[in-house]
């Protein structure tokens, strides 16, 4: 037990976010897909926003937590809010 937690202490996350942009019918069939994620009650209320245009993902991008770096070299952004309502 006590040569567990020195390894467990050597785990990180690892993310690999590629700069290439996602082309936008890749982006619809992913954003379709997640709309049949599991939701309480089941009801799958979903709402997504996607930003890939640069001068707006450059505003998401700046409002980004320091801990976000990683999400700050993607090409996409997408957030997700269920109580929007369109």
């Amino acid at each position: 037990m006590k040569d567990l937690l020195p390894e467990i202490e050597k785990i990180r996350a690892k993310r690999a976010i590629s700069e290439k942009s996602i082309p936008m019918d890749v982006l619809k069939r992913v954003m379709a897909a997640a709309t049949y994620a599991p939701s309480c009650f089941n009801n799958q209320p979903w709402r997504f926003i996607v930003v890939n245009q640069e001068e707006e993902l450059e505003k998401v991008k700046s409002n980004l937590p320091d801990a976000n770096y990683w999400a700050k070299k993607s090409s996409t952004n997408a957030a997700e809010n269920p109580r929007m309502r369109w």
